[in-house]
């Protein structure tokens, strides 16, 4: 497998191997202003998020669903993905007393059982 498939947290629970795929890169997101983000696969019964990418900017990333499989391994399901929100994108510096706080977002972002194998889809932001 190449380095983007690197698998970074895996377990039963959705939720919990997104916390721990976004607490391997909140720290870095926020030192370096970017968006980082993954895809979380299904695989038999077990959750695998996948390492996380950045496109260098502040506001946007790709978290592979552009990729052969959405970005997950063959043989495994596109379930969700992952991302960070960087402190300027939230407010932080406007007054606001959050942090970048990390987002899981359900795949598919429509009510289709099953990832759209054509035709454009807008990468999360």
């Amino acid at each position: 497998m190449g380095d983007e498939l690197t698998v970074v947290a895996s377990g039963s629970s959705l939720d919990a191997v997104a916390r721990a795929a976004l607490q391997k890169i909140l720290l870095e997101s926020i030192t370096y202003k970017r968006e980082y983000g993954g895809m979380i696969c299904l695989d038999g019964s077990v959750y695998r998020a996948m390492k996380a990418r950045t496109s260098y900017e502040a506001c946007r990333v790709d978290v592979g669903v552009h990729d052969e499989n959405h970005g997950c391994p063959p043989g495994t399901q596109p379930v969700a993905y992952y991302h960070t929100h960087t402190a300027e994108s939230i407010g932080v510096f406007k007054g606001s007393t959050t942090s970048s706080r990390p987002r899981t977002k359900p795949w598919p972002r429509t009510t289709a059982s099953a990832p759209p194998t054509s035709g454009p889809w807008t990468a999360p932001s």
